[in-house]
């Protein structure tokens, strides 16, 4: 629900007993099984599946099994891999693959499926499953860092959520929703985006980690858990070819995860209760006219910018675009860098940018969003089709997302976020707005040589405090008119 009214949750059920099946071109979901009782948990690449319901009863339902039983089938999972790895095994690394071009993964997993019968087994268990589990076995170190904006321990953690390490091990990127877990308990969720949207996981997540853990539930221990009763090993048999695929696809990951940027930031100076009480504006459009004068100190222009409008108010309703770029966003951008311009009149210009933003928020989510409608329009053109709009260049322009965004809930529960740029010279920030503190996932391309995830953060922490004075100020002279 919102104060606008109810939102569909069709979303919900697409979280979870499903898996992204590549196709030559395009991709498809696979078929949920509602009743699938198990998860999919891999360990040091191998795979296993891990019942986390009991039995179906008469009903045909089954009921969750007590976190100590759960805890047991884990640790028996987690035992069977040790052993396995100490005789010596190794396990085919298929997981690799899903981070690879689509169509380079339609190939290789069909010669796989062809490769032995029990393959076809391995793939429908994993896309059947309720969610993927990573249970790493190591703990990514902190890297050294002399930034006062960076907090080591987080950037390794997001570093870690994104892909892991040596190319995307121990990792299976079809799978919606993945819980990453390294062996020092540190946390994270990594999800898929295209069968729900970013804001449906975070949700879920924040709703399970706002129930506290109940340590009795865990004092009563069952026998231990032995193979083949409450979970299964999940293995692939493969040939020459695709381990000669799984290794080149590695190195292809590595130099895509060594060219990525990924830091938290968090703005802790004020959070959404003082941009509603003392600047007076909505913390979206506010924090969005943060990031247009970031931009504009960073770049020294303005560009197309892509925020997300859910349309959840509609049946099956997904996002739309909420361009945050727009002719008031930048005479307020222009006017902040005016030394002619008084920070009354920066004032008026800041509360004309967010009133507009806010308008084009409303449009957007309420349907009248005009960026799906021409991308469902230019999807259908068939092979050798056009039409003068789509070649225009000023369109083309509009598509050039170099400053990507979206906005979750205020999470509280969660350290940090994030996902990435959407062009290779421009930037990619998930932030989430607090009442005290509002934090952000920033990424770049390190081959750029326009960006920097660093430089930019220091952007925006002044850009807050120029709008903070800005604001201020404004509330200063409100109070001496009174």
């Amino acid at each position: 629900m919102t104060k606008n009214g109810p939102l569909d949750m069709h979303q919900y059920r697409r979280l979870f007993n499903i898996s992204r099946i590549p196709l030559p071109h395009s991709d498809q979901f696979s078929v949920q099984d509602n009743y699938a009782r198990h998860a999919t948990v891999m360990i040091d690449d191998f795979i296993y599946s891990v019942d986390v319901f009991g039995p179906p009863g008469p009903d045909g339902i089954s009921d969750p099994l007590s976190p100590a039983e759960i805890e047991s089938l884990l640790q028996g999972a987690a035992a069977d891999a040790k052993a396995r790895k100490e005789k010596g095994e190794k396990p085919a690394q298929v997981g690799v693959l899903t981070a690879d071009e689509r169509d380079v993964w339609t190939v290789n997993r069909e010669r796989i499926l062809l490769t032995s019968p029990k393959n076809r087994e391995t793939f429908d268990a994993i896309d059947r499953s309720l969610i993927a589990l990573s249970l790493d076995t190591y703990t990514l170190p902190s890297l050294p860092t002399e930034d006062p904006l960076r907090f080591a321990q987080l950037d390794a953690q997001l570093r870690n959520a994104q892909a892991g390490i040596n190319g995307g091990r121990n990792r299976w990127f079809d799978k919606c929703l993945t819980i990453v877990v390294e062996n020092n308990g540190r946390a994270a969720v990594m999800g898929e985006h295209s069968p729900v949207d970013a804001l449906i996981p975070s949700l879920v997540i924040d709703y399970a980690l706002d129930v506290p853990v109940d340590n009795a539930a865990f004092n009563v221990q069952p026998k231990p858990a032995k193979l083949g009763e409450g979970f299964k090993r999940e293995d692939f048999y493969v040939d020459q070819d695709t381990l000669d695929e799984i290794t080149a696809c590695t190195e292809r990951n590595k130099r895509i995860v060594a060219d990525s940027d990924g830091s938290p930031l968090w703005f802790g100076e004020h959070g959404t209760e003082w941009i509603k009480k003392v600047a007076k504006q909505s913390p979206d459009a506010y924090i969005q006219q943060v990031l247009q004068l970031a931009w504009w100190r960073d770049q020294g222009c303005v560009t197309a910018t892509y925020e997300t409008a859910s349309t959840r108010a509609f049946k099956h309703g997904r996002t739309d675009v909420i361009r945050s770029l727009s002719p008031e966003s930048a005479e307020f951008v222009k006017a902040m860098e005016n030394p002619e311009m008084n920070d009354k009149q920066r004032y008026e210009l800041l509360t004309k940018a967010c009133t507009a933003h806010n308008t084009l928020t409303k449009e957007s989510s309420n349907g009248r969003g005009y960026d799906r409608h021409l991308m469902g329009l230019k999807v259908q053109l068939r092979p050798g089709e056009s039409h003068p709009l789509f070649e225009d260049e000023i369109y083309a322009k509009s598509q050039e997302w170099k400053l990507s965004t979206s906005g979750l809930s205020h999470g509280i529960r969660f350290l940090a976020t994030g996902f990435g740029a959407a062009w290779h010279d421009g930037y990619g920030i998930n932030y989430m707005a607090g009442p005290n503190l509002i934090k952000f996932g920033l990424e770049s391309k390190i081959s750029c040589p326009t960006t920097s995830t660093a430089r930019f953060k220091h952007r925006i922490v002044q850009a807050f405090r120029d709008l903070r004075r800005v604001a201020e100020a404004n509330a200063e002279q409100d109070k001496a008119k009174l």
